[in-house]
């Protein structure tokens, strides 16, 4: 693995492509790495600079094979120290925002410019790379201005001027650069359409999901960590189906600190096929699983432009039902797991393409 730390500058091999990875979130890398591994299939001569953070890139490392084929290539360097500290609105610590870290990665980003002249640059939810970038393609089903925008910049105070600072920088350079965006057609957020040129594409699917396995009882995964205000109604749910008895659970290994009698789920095929549903925050990485596994969601929603978004849309394409409430949990399983609702699910599911991740790497390959 050919690996550098900022402020390391690379030798003067010429690149060709060159990703940004938001660090906020594992399922914005796992994203990144699928549509990658397959750029790489169909061209491996890409001279390809990954700036990815460093924690993240090295937990998948362990069983994600794409990843596993992308360090294996000679032409393939990671920048690690640059994307990270980055963004993180599920940081409870302020700190995190009023130390200007939303801008600061883009301060170390600037070293690289002269290195990346000629090359490709995909930002993947870190639009203010337009700023040294402006004909990067991007990939997100949303910006983060209008999050924080909404979460707060509602005041005076110094937190809310760094939102609001940072929200009109954001909106300050989708307006110059229109931007092509690669979004998740089921996730897209509706004002990315008047700033952005979105072009929709499936759920980036990054493994094949396996048949469904019928357990003694039904399988109920809890995944999404206990950040924030979803993951205190997550703990709550757990707690609520061990008392109710007559589900089996298995919780990611975030809640798994919490709860370590149970069994912990993983990220790949033959985890979700136990699964009768998941509850879930709906994040990018856990949403695309449990599509991609056809895994019926239970959306836990919170405060959080995004999160409202997705719970929303799964039950507007009729892959889940969002719940606000950890006592909703139970009537949200009675009526997931009815005959009924499964009939509809089977059909919606069979509806809802999982080809995103090669779309994606397509537009990329595209560009080279």
């Amino acid at each position: 693995m050919n690996v550098l730390h900022f402020p390391e500058v690379p030798a003067k091999t010429k690149f060709d492509l060159a990703v940004f990875i938001c660090p906020n979130g594992a399922g914005h890398h796992k994203r990144v790495f699928g549509a990658l591994d397959l750029v790489l299939k169909a061209r491996p001569e890409t001279h390809t600079l990954v700036f990815a953070d460093q924690t993240v890139t090295e937990r998948f490392m362990k069983d994600f094979e794409p990843l596993q084929r992308i360090i294996a290539s000679p032409n393939v360097a990671f920048m690690f120290g640059v994307v990270s500290p980055g963004m993180d609105i599920m940081a409870k610590d302020e700190t995190v925002y009023t130390d200007r870290r939303w801008f600061t990665w883009l301060d170390r980003a600037s070293h690289y410019v002269e290195a990346l002249r000629g090359a490709q640059v995909w930002l993947d939810a870190l639009p203010l790379g337009l700023e040294f970038w402006p004909d990067a393609i991007c990939s997100s089903s949303f910006t983060f201005g209008p999050v924080v925008l909404q979460k707060f910049g509602g005041g005076n105070d110094e937190l809310a001027l760094v939102a609001k600072e940072y929200a009109n920088k954001e909106e300050r350079l989708m307006k110059e650069c229109l931007p092509t965006y690669i979004c998740p057609k089921i996730f897209v957020m509706d004002f990315m359409h008047e700033r952005a040129r979105v072009k929709e594409v499936g759920i980036m699917a990054d493994f094949k999901g396996l048949p469904k396995v019928k357990t003694a009882r039904p399988m109920i995964g809890i995944g999404g960590g206990l950040t924030g205000l979803a993951g205190e109604i997550l703990g709550q749910v757990v707690e609520i189906l061990l008392k109710d008895g007559r589900f089996g659970v298995a919780v990611d290994d975030k809640i798994g600190i919490k709860f370590p009698k149970l069994p912990v789920m993983g990220n790949d095929a033959a985890d979700y096929s136990v699964l009768a549903t998941c509850v879930v925050r709906p994040g990018v990485g856990a949403s695309t699983n449990c599509i991609t596994s056809a895994t019926p969601v239970i959306a836990i929603s919170e405060p959080d432009m995004e999160m409202e978004n997705n719970g929303k849309r799964f039950q507007q394409y009729h892959l889940g039902i969002q719940i606000h409430k950890a006592d909703e949990v139970l009537g949200a399983l009675e009526t997931i797991l009815s005959d009924e609702w499964q009939r509809n699910y089977a059909l919606a599911h069979s509806q809802t393409s999982l080809d995103g991740l090669q779309e994606l790497a397509d537009e990329i390959l595209k560009r080279l």
